[in-house]
C-alpha cells in the first residue's frame, strides 16, 4: 500500500519514490512494470525505447526505481523494453541541509556540508515528514560517501541547571 508518490523527470529519464506501509511478498517485477506502464499512460511526456530499470526496495522505506533511457526504437515509438534489476535490502540515508529538521538528534551524520541519516532510525511520521526537507540517498551515492560520514555529538535536548 502506497501512503506518497513522487515522481522526477530528468529529461527521458525518472525516478520514483514509493513510500509504502511493510512490502508484503510481491512479485517485485511485475508490480514495477505495472507502476512504469501507469507512468507511460499517465504522463504528458512519452515514455518509449529501451530502459534501465534499477529499483531499490528498503523495508521501512518502500521503494525507489530509477529509469534510465539508453535508446530508441526506429520503427515501433511505442513500444517500450525495460531491463529491470533488483536491489533488495537496500540501505538508504536521508540527507538534508539544516540539522533542526529533525526532532530525533540521535545518530545524524554529517559530511559536505549535510547532515544524513539511517532511515531505520525514523519512525513512520518522522520519515514522512522529512520527505519534504529532505533527499533520499541511496545506491552508489551513498555508498560513495558513507566511509566519510561523521556523527554529530550535539545535544540540545538537556537543561543545564546553573546554581
Amino acid at each position: 500500500m502506497v501512503i506518497k508518490l513522487k515522481i522526477i523527470s530528468e529529461g527521458d529519464n525518472f525516478k520514483i519514490y514509493l513510500i509504502s506501509k511493510k512490502n508484503e511478498e510481491l512479485d517485485l517485477k511485475r508490480y514495477v512494470k505495472k507502476i512504469i506502464i501507469k507512468l507511460k499512460n499517465k504522463m504528458n511526456k512519452y515514455i518509449e525505447g529501451y530502459y534501465n530499470v534499477n529499483v531499490y526496495v528498503n523495508e521501512i522505506y518502500g521503494i525507489v526505481i530509477e529509469l534510465e533511457k539508453t535508446g530508441d526504437f526506429d520503427f515501433f515509438k511505442d513500444f517500450l523494453e525495460l531491463n529491470i534489476k533488483i536491489y533488495e535490502n537496500s540501505k538508504m540515508y536521508y540527507k538534508f541541509s539544516d540539522y533542526f529538521t529533525l526532532i530525533n538528534k540521535n545518530n545524524i551524520y554529517y559530511f559536505d556540508n549535510n547532515y544524513y541519516i539511517d532511515i531505520e532510525n525514523l519512525n513512520k511520521k518522522e520519515l514522512l515528514y522529512i520527505t519534504d526537507f529532505g533527499e533520499i540517498t541511496y545506491g552508489k551515492k551513498l555508498n560513495n560517501i558513507i566511509s566519510n560520514l561523521k556523527k554529530v555529538d550535539m545535544c540540545y535536548n538537556k537543561k543545564i541547571i546553573n546554581m
